[in-house]
């Protein structure tokens, strides 16, 4: 059997919060600039969280047409210029002679969820000639990476994951997957979301799990303090570039780091509570380690959750420290 390719980063994008490509979010890290503020995107009179963190001057334009912007969603938007960037990044040009060999993969939770502003307050009090032609294609999460792959031209595998929180590590997996097998030799992956509507903060807030902080909103997120008490909700887009390793240095580009081993795994008592054991938890991150070759005594780092609900922090903690 032929060893199967060995997979590399070679391109970044980003559209966030603290930082609107790969220069300007590493400086915002950098510095310890927060995103996160006030809501200002609607009006938040009534609502149950006010704060949240918000993609401020971003221009659509400056990615695709005036009419594809008004076409397609805010988390659409965000995912094509990510993609776009991350692209450029890697010096990849698709081309015809090379797009079926190029694949995409997104995570999104909803396709547009502005839909509920848009469409169905219009149908309440209209009827069913207030809905927009497009909303049927628009809503569903595959119009995110749908829309990636027409706006960047690659006709590869093209895939969509909507599995929660983890969704932005599950594309990752799927592209690995998909180049080991060789169904594509490079794939722009990426998790975009755009969740800040009034309709979708309540939703979410009626779970119980946004913060209540009424101090200084980038106080707000504190995961793992004594005081933590729940999610900040925010919007943008990460998006790389996975590739052979053969490939890249065939193409003789930059190589950011080698992905060496992926898992993943249900766990959770149920949609809202996690195991405060971990233990699901620590069997995932062992089963990527054995995957990928390395002891625990080789890890430096480790990207926590960290989303600030009292039991998924103190899982979190448990599966890290056993």
């Amino acid at each position: 059997m032929a060893q199967q390719p060995r997979v590399v980063i070679t391109g970044l994008g980003v559209v966030a919060p603290n930082g609107i490509g790969k220069e300007a979010y590493w400086e915002g890290l950098r510095a310890g600039r927060s995103g996160v503020d006030r809501i200002t995107l609607f009006e938040t009179m009534g609502l149950p969280c006010n704060i949240a963190a918000e993609v401020k001057g971003f221009e659509p334009s400056a990615y695709m047409s005036s009419k594809d912007a008004k076409r397609v969603g805010r988390v659409s938007q965000f995912a094509i210029a990510a993609a776009k960037m991350a692209i450029a990044d890697a010096h990849i040009e698709i081309v015809p002679e090379n797009a079926r060999q190029i694949g995409v993969c997104f995570a999104a939770a909803m396709g547009k969820p502005e839909v509920f502003e848009t469409d169905y307050n219009p149908y309440t009090l209209r009827g069913a000639r207030a809905i927009h032609p497009t909303t049927f294609f628009e809503v569903s999460p595959h119009a995110v990476s749908s829309h990636v792959a027409m706006a960047v031209g690659s006709t590869g595998v093209c895939g969509t994951l909507a599995m929660g929180c983890t969704s932005g590590l599950d594309v990752v997996q799927w592209a690995f997957s998909q180049i080991q097998q060789r169904q594509a030799h490079m794939m722009v992956v990426g998790s975009a979301e755009a969740m800040l509507t009034p309709f979708a903060v309540s939703v979410v807030a009626a779970n119980g799990i946004l913060t209540q902080y009424d101090g200084a909103p980038q106080g707000a997120s504190r995961p793992f303090e004594r005081d933590r008490d729940g999610i900040v909700l925010s919007e943008g887009c990460g998006a790389m570039i996975l590739e052979s390793l053969e490939h890249a240095q065939e193409r003789n580009v930059p190589i950011y780091a080698e992905l060496l081993g992926c898992a993943g795994g249900r766990g959770g008592v149920n949609l809202v509570a996690a195991d405060l054991d971990g233990v699901d938890i620590a069997q995932v991150m062992e089963t990527a380690l054995y995957q990928a070759g390395i002891a625990k005594t080789q890890i430096d780092y480790i990207n926590a959750h960290g989303n600030g609900l009292r039991d998924y922090d103190t899982a979190e903690c448990n599966a890290i420290s056993n």
